[in-house]
């Protein structure tokens, strides 16, 4: 997650506000949600939520900050919340660069997340090799981590409960009309760059 030069076309900001580990608030009101990550929920106060915001706030909170996105396409960098859609970097050790998304990654405080198959970041197999890391060396989230088995579809983007262990059968919502199911263990669906189901697994 460490680079010795910032991306072309990334510009500076201040950063007012971290609300959690993927989204802050810049000086001039934007809200920003990290692009191609999902941290832990502080709402739900799910495990490593805490740590997660404090990994962005330590790099963040009242500091310069440079955002760089992965469509050229203004209208493209937004989420249907009016977020901008950003990869975040801060200078470390005076001459390279952090990029927070990938780094909270790495640290096993974040998933990798892509919220459809057919539109992924430049990046996303690095992604995905990193999480893999992750959950290799137990970081984070990584660290009581038991894999099991789970439902995916052949075009979805997530992965189910399973209602009974090696049954393909789920009392997920979203899954009521599919009709091809599999049972695949959780680590071949993270691999394959699945992220748990917000509704069965959240």
């Amino acid at each position: 997650p460490v680079y010795p030069s910032l991306p072309k076309g990334a510009q500076q900001f201040h950063c007012k506000n971290v609300y959690d580990g993927d989204t802050l608030t810049l000086a001039n009101g934007d809200r920003v949600r990290l692009l191609g990550i999902d941290t832990p929920e502080l709402k739900e106060k799910q495990a490593f939520a805490l740590e997660a915001k404090e990994y962005t706030k330590r790099y963040c909170h009242g500091k310069d900050i440079w955002l760089s996105f992965d469509d050229n396409n203004s209208d493209n960098n937004k989420d249907h919340y009016g977020r901008l859609l950003a990869f975040i970097w801060v200078p470390i050790n005076g001459k390279q660069w952090l990029c927070i998304n990938e780094g909270l990654v790495a640290t096993g405080l974040a998933h990798a997340y892509s919220p459809s198959k057919s539109k992924k970041i430049h990046n996303y197999d690095k992604m995905l090799a990193l999480q893999k890391m992750a959950r290799k060396h137990k970081k984070g989230q990584w660290k009581s981590y038991k894999d099991c088995s789970v439902i995916v579809t052949p075009n979805g983007s997530a992965f189910h409960k399973c209602k009974r262990k090696g049954k393909a059968e789920s009392d997920c919502k979203h899954l009521s009309r599919s009709k091809h199911l599999n049972v695949i263990q959780a680590s071949v669906a993270y691999d394959r760059g699945c992220h748990p189901c917000r509704n069965c697994l959240g």
